[in-house]
Order: C-alpha cells, then structure tokens, then sequence
C-alpha cells in the first residue's frame, strides 16, 4: 500500500481512526486498485471530498465530523498512492490530473451516484476542475488553494507565488524537505495531526513527481482557464489571506462563467488549508454553498 513499514503503517490506521468521530470508512476496487472511502450520511445528494498532494481524506475531519445532514453525503477519498489506498497500478496513467479525475468518477459511479458536488483543496481542486472539463456529472464545487491552470506552463507564473519549494513534484525528499512542505501546506494549523504528517511521508513519491511532470508537459488534460469560463455550474473559491503558493490577484482576474457571490471568499489569517486552520468559518461558507446549489 505505500511507504512505510508494517508498523509505521498499523500507526497510519491507528491515528487516522482518531480523526474521525464521525461515519464509516470502507473501500471500492476502482481500476485494480482499492480505494479507501470516508463517508457521513446516507442522503441521495453527495459530496465528494479531493484532498491534496500528499495528504488524505482525514485532512477533512474538521467538516465530515461536524456536517450533518438528512439530506446529503459527504464522501472523502483517498487518491491512489495516497492515505490507505493503494498506488496505482498504471502510474504514468492513474498518477496525473486526468487520471484522479477518472478515478473519483468510478468512486462515485460505484458509490451508486449519478451527480455530485465537488469540494477539491489544492491539487484536489485542480482535479475538480478536470473532472468539469471531462464532463463528468458535477453539480458544482468548492475550490481552496487551486489556481486555473494548464495543463502546460502558461500563466504558472502568474497563477503562483515564488515559492523555493521543490517538494510538491520531487519523488524522494529528505526529512527536512518532508517536515518543510508539511508546515507549509497546514499553515497556521497547530498541533499538525500526527496522521497528517504520516500520510505525506507514505505518499507513493512517483504521485508527486509524475502528476507535476504530466501536468506542466502540456501532454493531456482539459485547459483549465476555458473550463471555469464555460462551465455553467456554479463555482465557490475560498482563498487563505496568507496563502504562501497561490496569488489572489490570478484568482480574481480569472474569467469565472458563475462564481458563487460573484467574488472570491478570502478567510483571513489563515494560510494554504483554511477548512482546517478556520473550520467554524470555512463550515459557514461550505454549508451556505451546499444549500444554495440543492
């Protein structure tokens, strides 16, 4: 299943039930491979969690524990060669952009959901994106820390800040490269959850490296700045003040077809995973998307 050794990965398990206080988690076989699923509710209307790189599904306990509703589910996924998942049997294949976007298609598909929302952080939001651009049967989404771009070079420069971290696309990192990119992804989050830290460290390092490979290549993928400019289904952006990676003014250039409130939502003080460095405030606004788009 990943990285780690027997015991490393018997803690992963252990201290991952203890974010969780809420639903059930079991698994699909999706592909050849067994993804790991989250779920709360058992309502007809779903929600689909994507985290990002180098996480897993738990990086959302602060909103599966305290989301309830008759009405809808909320699922949270382990990507392939993420969190309890297995790596993916055809990397170069399952380990892009396109490819995760498949793969939470046949997720929900096997989950019996004809539509869904999409809630997507970081490369979770860029997969969201590709999964509109695909025309899988998204109802609308929820993006966090996910600039509009590619697939290829154009506008990276404008969509990121200068950043001298390597990690999101480097297959082997020392153990301060690994400690750096965590405290940078969880920003203002403290203490970091101890499964957080054990998941990027068991992340499959050829996920990292080839999904960034693939993407700035230009080889496949829906171009994602046409998307948000065509795609019909409202769209929510939440941005952290603080946000060391992303830069808001590309945000609020881009040309959205239907942005939700007509501007985007910046939570301040908080960094790249506002949901988890201000959940009470990141709830509010997920719960009063989720409503509006019923």
């Amino acid at each position: 299943m990943s990285n780690l050794n027997n015991q490393d990965n018997k803690i992963l398990r252990e201290e991952a039930a203890r974010l969780r206080s809420n639903g059930m988690v079991d698994s699909v076989n999706v592909s050849g491979m067994k993804i790991e699923y989250w779920r709360v509710g058992e309502g007809t209307n779903a929600w689909v969690f994507i985290h990002g790189n180098s996480s897993c599904k738990e990086v959302f306990f602060q909103q599966l524990n305290l989301l309830k509703s008759e009405n809808i589910s909320l699922i949270a996924i382990d990507l392939p060669g993420h969190g309890c998942s297995d790596n993916a049997v055809s990397p170069k294949q399952h380990y892009t952009i396109p490819g995760y976007a498949k793969i939470v298609g046949k997720v929900m598909r096997a989950l019996g959901f004809e539509s869904y929302g999409v809630l997507g952080w970081s490369l979770g939001g860029n997969i969201a994106m590709e999964m509109a651009g695909q025309g899988l049967p998204v109802t609308s989404m929820m993006i966090m820390g996910a600039p509009p771009v590619g697939p290829g070079i154009e506008n990276v420069e404008k969509a990121f800040l200068p950043s001298s971290l390597e990690a999101t696309g480097k297959a082997d990192l020392t153990d301060n490269e690994l400690n750096d990119f965590i405290r940078a992804i969880y920003g203002t989050l403290a203490p970091i959850p101890a499964a957080l830290a054990l998941t990027a460290k068991r992340t499959h390092g050829m996920a990292r490296e080839i999904m960034i490979g693939h993407w700035m290549s230009g080889e496949s993928g829906h171009i994602q700045t046409e998307t948000i400019a065509q795609w019909r289904h409202p769209i929510a952006v939440i941005h952290g003040e603080n946000d060391p990676f992303v830069a808001l003014d590309y945000l609020n250039q881009a040309h959205w077809k239907n942005l939700w409130g007509d501007k985007v939502h910046v939570i301040n003080s908080v960094g790249h995973a506002p949901f988890v460095e201000n959940p009470s405030m990141f709830n509010k606004l997920l719960m009063d998307f989720i409503n509006a788009t019923l």
